[in-house]
Parts: C-alpha cells; sequence; structure tokens
C-alpha cells in the first residue's frame, strides 16, 4: 500500500516535466502545434488591408490579376504566349489609366491628349520599366494570381495565404533542423528543434514578411529551400531524393533571388559534416547545378541581368577610391546593422532609410564583431561542436543578399526587416541550441525550457503588437515617421495617407518638413514633396505659398516646369488674371490659345 502510494506520488511529482518531454519528443504532436502556434500568432494580420506596394502591385491590378491564368509556361520557357503579352498589355493600359486618376488636375478637354501623356510625376514611367525589368519571380506573381481568383479584391484572403506560408514555413523548419541535429549527432535534439521552430515561429522580425502581402517572396523562397535541404539531407540514405531536391531549389529561385546563396549553405553543410569528399556529392552538386543554370538562362530571356544591376551605381560615388570605400564599409556596416537587429528584434521599423555608421570607428567594429564570429565559427567547427559554425554559416550566407541590396540599387529599399525572414532561421536554431546545451551541461534542463518559454513569450507580445501598424496606410506610414523622422519616403506616403483621411492640414506639415534641410532626400524627391505641397496650397486657395512651392520644385528639378506653368495658369485664372494665365498657358501648350 505505502509503496504504491509512494509510486503514485513520484509519478504525480514528475508528470509535468514528463508531459512536456513527451510532447516535445513526439515530433507529430509538435508539428501541429507549431502550426497552430505559428497560425494563431499572425491572425491579426486578417484584419490589415492593403499597404505601400500592396495598392499598386495588387488592388490597383486585381482586375488584371483575376483574368489572368495560373501558367506553368513561365516556370519553364523564355518566351511569352500570346495570352501572356496581351495580359502585359492589359496590365500597361491598367497602370496608365491608375495614373491618370491620381494625378488629373482639372486640365480642360481640349489639352486632353497633352495631359495624358505629361500629367504623371516626371520619370514615373521609367522607374516602373526599371523595376519590372529587375525581377523575374513567377512563383510570387503566380502566387498572386491564385488569391486574386480564390479571394477577388479581400485584403484578408491574400494576408490569410501568407499566414499559411509562414506556418508552412514553420513547420518545415522544424523538421529540417531535426534533420540537421541528426547528422551533428546532437542529442536532445527533439527539444531543441521544438524551441528553435518555436522562436521561428514568434520573431518579431517576421512581422514585415507575413503582415506585407507583397513581401511573401521570402517566404516563399524559404519554404522551396527549407524543402530542398530536407530532400539534400534524406538523399544521403536514398539518392533518389536529390531529383526532388532539385525541383524545389529550381523553384526557389523563381519565388526570390536569395536562393542564389543556398548552394553556399549547403556545401558549408556538407564541409561541416565531413561529406563534401564522397563521389555522390559530386553528382548532387551537378544536379543542384543544373537547376541554376537553367534558372540564369530563363531570367536571362526575361529580366535585366545581374551584371547589369549591379553596373548601376546610383547610390556610389563616380570617384573609384571613394566608391571602393563606400563599397567596403557598407559591406561591413550593413552586415554588423542586421546582426544587431537578428540579436535583439525587439525594435521593429518599417521603413529603415539609413544605418548607423560610416566613420571609421563604426566600421573597425564591424571588423571586429565579424572577424570574431568567423573565427569562433572555425574553432566550433575545428572542435565538432558543428552545429554553432553550421548556424553562423547559414546566416552569414543568406545575409549576402541583403547586404548586396545595400551596397547596389537592386531594389528601391535598400534596408528592410523583411530580408532576414530566411536568415533568421539560422539564428532561431542557434538560440535553442544554446540555451538547451546549456541547460543540459549545468544539469538544469528544466531551467532552460523556462528561459525558452520566457523568450518566446517577450517574442509574442512584439509580435502581436507589430502587427498593429500593418493594419492600414495611415498607421504604417505615422509609425515609420516617428521612427524615421529625418527619411522623406515615410513623411511623403504618411501626406498622402493623410490626404485619404482627410487631414490636410496635417499633411502641409508633412511635405513642408519634407523639404527641411535636416531630411535625408535627393533632389528629385523634394521636388516631387514641393509639387504636392503647391497643390495643398492651390486647393486650399493660399496663391501665393502655392507658387513658392510650384517654383521650389522647378529649382529642384526642371522638369517640373510645365507643371509649374500650367499650375501658374490656374493661380492667375483664380486671381482673375487672364492676360497671365494667357502667357503661362501658351507656355505649356505651345500653341496660341484664341
Amino acid at each position: 500500500m505505502n509503496s504504491t502510494e509512494n509510486e503514485s506520488s513520484h509519478l504525480v511529482k514528475r508528470s509535468p516535466f514528463h508531459g512536456i518531454k513527451s510532447i516535445l519528443s513526439n515530433s507529430t504532436i509538435s508539428s501541429i502545434l507549431l502550426f497552430l502556434v505559428s497560425f494563431a500568432v499572425f491572425i491579426p494580420s486578417l484584419s490589415s488591408d492593403f499597404v505601400w506596394d500592396d495598392i499598386s502591385f495588387i488592388k490597383k491590378r486585381i482586375e488584371v490579376l483575376k483574368s489572368s491564368r495560373i501558367r506553368i509556361k513561365p516556370f519553364i520557357s523564355p518566351g511569352r504566349s500570346r495570352a501572356d503579352s496581351k495580359s502585359k498589355r492589359q496590365e500597361k493600359r491598367e497602370l496608365k489609366r491608375s495614373l491618370k486618376g491620381q494625378n488629373k488636375q482639372g486640365i480642360d478637354s481640349s489639352r486632353e491628349r497633352r495631359n495624358r501623356i505629361d500629367i504623371s510625376e516626371p520619370g514615373s514611367h521609367d522607374r516602373i520599366n526599371k523595376k519590372t525589368k529587375k525581377y523575374f519571380r513567377p512563383v510570387h506573381s503566380q502566387s498572386l494570381v491564385l488569391d486574386a481568383k480564390l479571394w477577388g479584391d479581400s485584403a484578408a484572403g491574400f494576408h490569410l495565404t501568407n499566414i499559411i506560408l509562414h506556418s508552412l514555413s514553420t513547420i518545415l523548419l522544424y523538421f529540417l533542423f531535426l534533420l540537421v541535429l541528426k547528422e551533428f549527432g546532437v542529442s536532445p535534439r527533439y527539444p531543441i528543434a521544438f524551441l528553435s521552430s518555436m522562436l521561428f515561429a514568434l520573431y518579431p522580425l517576421h512581422v514585415e514578411s507575413v503582415s506585407f502581402i507583397s513581401a511573401r517572396g521570402d517566404m516563399l523562397a524559404a519554404v522551396f529551400f527549407f524543402l530542398t535541404f530536407i530532400f539534400y539531407i534524406l538523399s544521403y540514405r536514398r539518392f533518389l531524393y536529390i531529383v526532388p531536391a532539385a525541383i524545389s531549389f529550381y523553384l526557389s529561385f523563381l519565388s526570390k533571388e536569395v536562393a542564389l546563396t543556398f548552394p553556399i549553405v549547403i556545401v558549408g553543410f556538407d564541409l561541416i559534416g565531413r561529406k563534401i569528399k564522397t563521389r555522390l556529392n559530386l553528382f548532387k552538386y551537378l544536379i543542384l547545378g543544373l537547376a541554376v543554370i537553367s534558372y540564369l538562362y530563363l531570367r536571362s530571356k526575361n529580366r535585366m541581368d545581374f551584371i547589369q544591376m549591379l553596373g548601376n551605381r546610383e547610390y556610389l560615388s563616380t570617384d573609384t577610391p571613394a566608391r571602393i570605400w563606400e563599397v567596403v564599409t557598407v559591406f561591413l556596416n550593413s552586415y554588423l546593422f542586421y546582426l544587431k537587429k537578428l540579436l535583439f528584434p525587439f525594435d521593429l521599423n518599417p521603413f529603415i532609410g539609413t544605418i548607423p555608421g560610416g566613420d571609421l570607428l563604426y566600421t573597425a567594429v564591424s571588423i571586429l564583431v565579424i572577424a570574431a564570429l568567423i573565427v569562433i565559427a572555425v574553432l566550433s567547427v575545428r572542435k565538432k561542436e558543428n552545429v554553432t559554425g553550421f548556424c553562423l554559416l547559414f546566416v552569414f550566407a543568406t545575409l549576402g543578399p541583403a547586404v548586396m541590396i545595400a551596397i547596389f540599387p537592386l531594389a528601391i529599399t535598400r534596408f528592410a526587416e523583411r530580408f532576414l525572414y530566411i536568415p533568421s532561421a539560422g539564428y532561431c536554431l542557434l538560440l535553442g541550441y544554446l540555451i538547451i546545451i546549456a541547460g543540459k551541461k549545468l544539469g538544469r534542463l528544466r531551467l532552460s525550457y523556462v528561459c525558452g518559454a520566457l523568450l518566446c513569450l517577450s517574442f509574442l507580445i512584439v509580435t502581436l503588437r507589430g502587427q498593429a501598424v500593418w493594419n492600414n496606410e495611415l498607421s504604417l506610414w505615422e509609425y515609420a515617421v516617428s521612427k524615421s523622422p529625418r527619411e522623406i519616403v515615410p513623411k511623403m506616403n504618411y501626406a498622402s495617407s493623410l490626404i485619404a483621411a482627410g487631414r490636410t492640414d496635417e499633411a502641409v506639415v508633412q511635405y513642408t518638413e519634407s523639404l527641411g534641410p535636416e531630411t535625408y532626400g535627393n533632389n528629385k524627391t523634394k521636388a516631387l514633396a514641393a509639387q504636392k505641397l503647391g497643390g495643398l496650397y492651390l486647393n486650399k486657395g493660399d496663391f501665393d505659398y502655392a507658387e513658392r512651392s510650384f517654383r521650389a520644385a522647378v529649382s529642384l528639378n526642371p522638369e517640373y516646369e510645365e507643371k509649374y506653368n500650367f499650375n501658374m495658369g490656374l493661380i492667375s485664372l483664380k486671381k482673375n488674371d487672364p492676360r497671365s494665365a494667357e502667357k503661362y498657358l501658351i507656355t505649356y501648350s505651345g500653341v496660341f490659345i484664341l
């Protein structure tokens, strides 16, 4: 009787801890739990609207997307079919209509044809064309077509797809972690894989990737790369798994260009695991290499190649020594910036215009930190503590594209938290590994579980709060201005959202601040702000300030001269000065008006 009571008492005392252990050691239960948590934490995003690029790429193109067909040809053929060309032409027509609607300023019908050509902001069509040439992401574009057919113009449906992609990434990452830890002979691998995946599911810097529909390219690339890595590791047991690995590898390229760094991760994994010298691996590399060559060939026939993009030195000095120094400093400082972001992911910022650094001291610190991490990675591999070395390799390799974007104008946004979606996988594995292993070595495994749970809770709080920022244009740009008060783009976008909300006076303040010397922005962007400000003053009847703003636009960018003449003609008419109006409008139109 007593022995039975003692045994039951002993079981009661141990049941909470053993209950957790049994859950963590069951991969099916763990994966279901990870899916539910990663899905539930982003449910608030379902109530968010289209924001930022979502408006131009999805909302204004929704009819084009709905009328497009789900197609296989863009994935395998460099040419375009008639239907694809027709879709492109229709898309351009829709874009021109939207630009006309946004910029029309009450011009009379006698000049309607001229206004169709000139009323858009100078260079806007060029910017659009340049952007479309840079990217070749048929997986991403086809996912938007599928969403449009399923959900119509409902933003909630598009957000739902993003949440599902994130949840799928989390589950795939869990099974990938299990395989990686098994290959490296790490124990206990189930708790480490679960904690690392949970950290990834709740990681605050993923808010932008999940809540911003247009940023789903990173998640799509992650899904296919995690699949690639899973099949690649399974190919050690059965060679034929390399076939689905190559297919997933190819699809990751067609999701986002970050996949170009994945071969480094795979070869590095083999090097660290001491498997690179096997003959079978040469065949695997050959098959994966064919996927890379196929992608590069397909891309070269459809979009601007990488050499052309790297040749665009918009952000660099013309002087060669200065340019080399800029490349080096931006390279080092960007790595340090992103590493700091990964380490402390609590300060979210939807628009990062500039990063700290540029001076010799900051660059020296960057060199010391990066060198120290490289030394740690090398020493850990030499001591056969492979997880740390692999995680650091993963982070450094997958951060490469983000650093290249900072150096060269490969994207309009040079810095962004969404670029850290894939690198964060390596960081979360390292973090989960260190927490569990530290608890094991100290004989405090329960304490390590508590520490892991507290860290997950802190991530959860920041992630839930961060989603509110992406609720609509107004909330996004209001927060962006508060985080980057000296950047001109958030101010201008905030001003536009204020106008849409009927808060014109506040919009005037934002445009005025955009023109201040303390605000970062080139002359073209400031000229656009001056032009917008002049339009607001014109609508308010404040003609003197309107004239000053239009003059400022021309002084910053001479391309606004025609608009200046037209707007001055309107101002003169409203001032009952027909002679001046005629002079300005004749100059604007180039013809004599009776």
